[in-house]
């Protein structure tokens, strides 16, 4: 029994030391994981860069390919790759590189083997996929060449260069083909065709915007998702069956803001040229603008095709000019070359009075009768200040903004539509953001600064007057020319016609201003006002998201027009016309229109400011139309 008792005894006693040492190795974890709590694994990635198994303590420790040395590689025996395309890739790289030519000599889903093609050469290298994976490894690989270098390297391919030099083209995609040809044979020390660099553009270009085709298949969430991101826009797009190849007409509406600078006011694409699309486009352009008595509007074009017309239609009541450079192309054209001829119009032209209208076409009688005459069908009220309507206050000739508008988006009219369309969203959203803060931080005056300068102007000439005065409202003028005028302050007029036609004092008013103890600034139409500036650009165009972030609007993509309908399906869509407008203007008083000589154009001009449409050729088939608010 003392027995038994001493031997239940003992193991109690080993019973307790063993529970002693568990809890003492429990303290001592305890105490281990609270000192390392510091340490604690926070994030996934953390927990993948911790976790081994079994399986990876064994195995062996591989080179893994880095993507970002692809153009400058290092391959090694036993080197990993994440797929047979970037092991290819690598191969290619290094051939280049070598300045050897490497040709593939088994190409399958599990092997990739390569070998030099100079003669003789014992350069080689195998890679086989690894088992229940997608990668790849290089199991054999002679990294000796015993054959010389190449100028002409066969794997110098169109794809590869497009890839490598990607960021060329997308930091100037105008560079010359030809002198980046030069720079990248003399970078890579091999031979690059021309028509190899022409390619390596277009594949760089189409990767960075897309193809047309893809496009257009955007048109639909595009036009949504300006009207998410800018409510208030007018967004149309027209679709119609359309057969065979049209080319795309950008059409733009530009106006003239209280500086005399370019103001664009909408944008459209179109499929050719018509009375039918300037029908529509001055259609919806007058919806938007709200404009209820065309009477009070003249427009400056050329007469294009259809364009009088959609004009006649639209706006009936409405009078029209025509820009004087394109008239006198025009009189050139029909033999009336030289200075000469030359002078005689354009003094007919900005001559401000009747009177000094007919004297200045008597001197073109005098100089040839048949010029004279070539002016029977061309009213002048159409090309001389002296016919023009005194209301809009802009005696204008020329249609220098939508010039000026047509070569700023020059860059964009050879790109793909979504890429166009964007690019001129893009440059329109900087352009008012530079203006307005342009007159908020820098300009103090109350004239902005071009029509300040054009008072001066006026104002050095006030020594050709002799002002003489009626009473505080009227003067009268004498001109050392012989000439004589008369001007009242009140009313703001002068018979010389040039205040009432621009809404700037003449040399005639500054006279008589300045015998007044009056400023010229303070009798400038508020028009040319900065405030009047300020209000014009208080509006903004917001940024829009990403392709990947649109709304899919479930519609039927639109295809490009030069689409074959009988070998396609034929639900789909064809674009007719796109329009977009705008919603950063004030209200609109007057308009006039004028038009540009090289492009054909239209032109608005405001109280405020001037609208000008103009048509320029973009080098794709397209057609569609949006307006923005």
């Amino acid at each position: 029994m003392i027995v038994g008792m001493d031997s239940v005894s003992g193991d109690d006693e080993l019973y307790e030391n063993f529970v002693d040492d568990v809890s003492a190795e429990m303290d001592s974890a305890d105490e281990t994981n609270s000192e390392s709590s510091r340490d604690v694994v926070v994030s996934d990635n953390d927990m993948d860069e911790h976790r081994v198994s079994e399986d990876d303590e064994n195995e062996p420790n591989f080179p893994v390919f880095n993507p970002v040395e692809m153009y400058n590689p290092s391959l090694e025996l036993g080197m990993i790759f994440c797929s047979k395309k970037e092991f290819k890739k690598a191969v290619q790289s290094y051939a280049i590189k070598q300045k050897r030519s490497v040709k593939f000599t088994k190409n399958d889903s599990f092997r990739v083997y390569a070998v030099c093609s100079g003669d003789g050469c014992k350069w080689k290298i195998h890679a086989n996929k690894l088992k229940n994976e997608e990668t790849f490894q290089i199991n054999l690989y002679q990294d000796e060449h015993t054959c010389p270098q190449v100028f002409n390297v066969r794997n110098v391919k169109t794809s590869w260069l497009s890839e490598r030099y990607l960021q060329d083209f997308k930091s100037d995609p105008k560079r010359d083909v030809k002198g980046w040809r030069v720079d990248i044979m003399n970078q890579l020390r091999c031979h690059i065709s021309r028509d190899q660099a022409y390619r390596a553009k277009r594949q760089a270009l189409k990767k960075l915007e897309g193809s047309p085709e893809q496009q257009f298949t955007k048109l639909w969430d595009y036009a949504e998702e300006l009207r998410r991101t800018n409510p208030g826009s007018t967004i149309i797009l027209g679709v119609n069956d359309v057969k065979g190849p049209h080319k795309g007409i950008l059409l733009t509406a530009v106006g003239v803001d209280p500086n005399n600078n370019l103001y664009p006011i909408a944008y459209s694409v179109v499929q050719k040229e018509s009375r039918d699309t300037w029908e529509w486009f001055l259609t919806v352009l007058k919806q938007d603008l709200c404009i209820q008595r065309d009477n009070e509007y003249t427009f400056m074009s050329d007469k294009q095709k259809g364009l009088i017309q959609a004009f006649q239609s639209v706006f009936p009541n409405s009078t029209h000019r025509f820009c004087v450079r394109h008239l006198h192309n025009n009189f050139k054209n029909a033999g009336y070359r030289g200075l000469a001829y030359k002078n005689a119009l354009w003094k007919a032209a900005r001559a401000s009075t009747v009177g000094e209208f007919k004297l200045r076409m008597e001197e073109m009688k005098q100089l040839n009768q048949d010029a004279f005459d070539w002016f029977n069908d061309k009213p002048p009220t159409e090309w001389s200040k002296s016919h023009f309507n005194e209301f809009p206050k802009c005696d204008i000739l020329l249609n220098n903004c939508c010039e000026s508008f047509n070569g700023n988006i020059m860059d964009a009219r050879d790109k793909p539509i979504l890429t166009m369309l964007e690019w001129i969203r893009e440059y329109l959203m900087r352009r008012l953001q530079e203006n307005r803060e342009k007159a908020s931080k820098k300009w103090k005056d109350t004239l902005c600064p071009k029509i300040k300068k054009l008072l001066q102007k006026n104002v050095d000439k006030i020594g050709d007057c002799i002002p003489i005065k009626a009473n505080d409202r009227h003067y009268q003028i004498s001109c050392y020319d012989g000439n004589q005028y008369s001007v009242d302050l009140e009313m703001r007029t002068c018979t010389c016609r040039i205040w009432q036609l621009s809404g700037i004092p003449c040399k005639h008013a500054c006279s008589a201003i300045f015998n007044q103890n009056l400023q010229p600034e303070d009798m400038v139409h508020p028009y040319y006002n900065v405030d009047t500036y300020k209000q014009v650009y208080e509006h903004a165009i917001l940024p829009i998201s990403g392709q990947t972030l649109w709304n899919e609007t479930g519609l039927v993509p639109p295809l490009p027009p030069n689409f074959d309908p009988s070998s396609h399906i034929t639900s789909f869509q064809f674009p007719t016309a796109i329009f977009f407008l705008l919603e950063t203007h004030p209200i609109l008083i007057q308009m006039h229109i004028r038009h540009t000589t090289k492009r054909k154009s239209i032109t608005f001009h405001t109280s405020s400011y001037c609208i000008s449409a103009s048509l320029s050729q973009p080098p794709f088939h397209s057609s569609f139309a949006i307006t923005l608010g």
